[in-house]
């Protein structure tokens, strides 16, 4: 251990003691939790760029087989590994130029004129099919570009305008799609959004159409929507501009409020069919909150009953039911993170009030943090693979990310979500919700050796 990797683990430990916690212990819980972590992740991060092309791949059985390509998703987790190492505060800072050039080049070639991005291993019509599927990757290659100061070629449904220029450097010819005899335009928004965002009549009936998933399988309703929250903002502007009174964002928050348990601050509401599901009882709530609570933050609203929400995140953490899924675990000090500043930014409460439910909830995490990273490291330790990093389920490895195609069944794999999960949210969230400073997983000597694996890998594929 460097001097300087010491000097982070005895501030840390100070800090904890500050708060009332006890600081020996909980570096010695969280220095275990480490020990989860191989240095020899950087074979595999490296061998899943596509280093023709541009892109990560999701898994190495998609990389080895015909028909499977790069995905948008795979490739922004992949790129935030670069912030696993002490030193790096965002992977644009490190990242080589030529990965970001290739990988926005990349990129901007997905895109449609609709403002999407579609992928052509995956046909168009599914991926209008699937919902969150087509906003993460809206959401993530947007947040690609933009991270290295690249602009699309297309207005999009965020809100981002298109330079109106194709990767090769030559301009994109624009056909409204309502244009008589395809008339080109110079550069006219191409933007489509789907029909229930067309109108505020057309997003009510959508939410009255989803209102028994809401109550019976709130995660999946909080993921379908926290994967267009964004694309829900920019089209409640629009719609105001054009003289709409009402807000489909205030409409949002307002039905999932209405459907809130106020009893765990979550939307799990126990069902007799639940009876024996261990799993389901431990974590579904507490992943609804997750999903949920993103779309309050993202819109800036306050989250009714924040003190049970945290609690019920807190007992999802020491929670003794094994996980199902890696999500099951790195949801749970996300939530509390989440509940942390939705009180901060959005709360209604005076400031004093505020700190005093902040410091409420951590001085209740402290007391068991500790047992908790270690039950912790317990749990993910069934999601390590053989190749060193992390599947999604403890069985392997997901063979679809929101129902396409990304890796194939029967491999012994990690994939680049789990391991994004693992490596990164799982230690980041325990320092976000008790408000500690962050000890990265990775010394700094290690990202040289990654970044020599890269360029080496780079050089033998010119």
């Amino acid at each position: 251990m460097t001097k300087e990797r010491q000097m982070q683990w005895n501030r840390l430990a100070e800090e904890v003691n500050i708060l009332g916690g006890n600081g020996v212990d909980f570096v010695s819980a969280m220095q275990d939790f480490y020990t989860i972590y191989s240095e020899r992740v950087i074979e595999w991060y490296a061998g899943l760029y596509d280093y023709k092309n541009g892109g990560f791949y999701f898994a190495a059985s998609g990389r080895d087989t015909d028909g499977y390509l790069p995905d948008i998703e795979a490739t922004s987790h992949s790129l935030g590994f670069f912030e696993k190492f002490e030193g790096v505060n965002h992977y644009r800072d490190i990242t080589p130029a030529w990965m970001s050039k290739q990988t926005c080049r990349w990129i901007k070639g997905l895109q449609d004129p609709n403002g999407y991005f579609y992928h052509p291993q995956w046909t168009r019509e599914l991926i209008d099919e699937k919902i969150t599927r087509k906003g993460r990757d809206l959401n993530y290659g947007m947040g690609v570009l933009r991270t290295f100061g690249v602009s699309p070629t297309y207005d999009t449904p965020l809100g981002d305008k298109g330079d109106g220029i194709l990767p090769d450097g030559s301009p994109a010819e624009f056909t409204m799609p309502c244009s008589p005899c395809g008339e080109t335009k110079s550069a006219p928004s191409t933007v489509i959004y789907p029909e229930h965002l067309e109108s505020v009549g057309n997003f009510r009936r959508y939410l009255e159409s989803n209102l028994e998933t809401v109550e019976k399988r709130p995660y999946v309703m909080g993921n379908l929507i926290a994967n267009q929250v964004a694309q829900i903002k920019v089209r409640d502007r629009m719609l105001k501009e054009a003289g709409e009174s009402e807000s489909i964002c205030r409409m949002l928050i307002d039905w999932f409020s209405a459907h809130q348990n106020p009893e765990t601050g979550n939307w799990y509401h126990f069902a007799p069919e639940d009876e024996g599901n261990a799993r389901r009882i431990a974590y579904e709530g507490n992943n609804s909150l997750l999903k949920i609570i993103d779309v309050y933050n993202q819109i800036g609203a306050e989250l009714p009953h924040p003190l049970e929400a945290a609690r019920s995140a807190m007992q999802a953490i020491a929670s003794p039911v094994y996980p199902e899924t890696v999500c099951d675990m790195y949801n749970t000090w996300f939530a509390v993170s989440m509940v942390v500043t939705n009180i901060r930014k959005y709360s209604s409460r005076t400031e004093s009030e505020k700190n005093e439910y902040v410091s409420l909830i951590r001085r209740e995490l402290l007391r068991s943090a500790p047992d908790c990273i270690r039950a912790m490291k317990d749990k993910m330790l069934r999601f390590r693979r053989a190749d060193h990093a992390f599947s999604y389920t403890p069985r392997g490895t997901s063979i679809t990310s929101q129902g396409v195609p990304v890796a194939l069944p029967g491999y012994d794999e990690g994939d680049t979500n789990a391991s994004c999960i693992v490596i990164g949210g799982c230690n980041a969230y325990i320092y976000s919700a008790l408000g500690l400073s962050r000890v990265k997983p990775f010394e700094n000597a290690l990202l040289h050796e990654y970044l020599a694996l890269l360029e080496d890998n780079h050089r033998k594929n010119m």
